[in-house]
């Protein structure tokens, strides 16, 4: 029971902490926040020097590249009832709202690439560069009893 409790809030924390993320990814004119047909137009009009280096790749490339280790359900896993045996789960449902927004932020359709690898093979991944996001069941290691030290947040 304590699991399941901790396995949600661990979700619930991490879907918060992706969209504060996202929403200071980039700027707007604050006029413009006031209709959703002024954002789209601030937002597609954009400078690449105002979105960053991982936002910039993914407009120019349209598409996220995405690292996760599948085997955790109902986090990341493969759907074996598939034809192309894709990865699904709340991670990539999270991951495919993620994608939503950034097409319509950006103003281009965006595409979901998953690479599939190991834990580890996905944190060196993330460091080196290689890709655009990890969602994978990411916790705090417990160094002792009365602090969680946190893992950083790679975006």
């Amino acid at each position: 029971m304590k699991t399941t409790v901790k396995r949600t809030l661990s979700l619930l924390l991490a879907a918060a902490s992706m969209a504060s993320v996202l929403t200071a990814c980039g700027s707007k004119d604050t006029a413009a926040a006031d209709t959703s047909a002024d954002t789209q137009a601030v937002s597609a009009s954009a400078d690449a020097s105002d979105l960053g280096p991982v936002l910039t790749r993914i407009k120019e490339s349209g598409e996220m590249v995405i690292a996760t280790a599948s085997g955790y359900m109902p986090y990341e896993f493969v759907d074996i009832s598939s034809a192309n045996q894709d990865v699904i789960g709340v991670d990539m449902a999270l991951g495919d709202k993620l994608i939503e927004k950034l097409s319509d932020k950006l103003g281009v359709e965006v595409k979901k690439k998953v690479e599939d690898t190991t834990f580890t093979a996905n944190l060196a991944a993330v460091a080196a560069d290689q890709v655009d996001i990890m969602l994978a069941g990411m916790s705090p290691p417990l160094r002792n009893a009365s602090r969680i030290w946190t893992s950083p947040m790679f975006i």
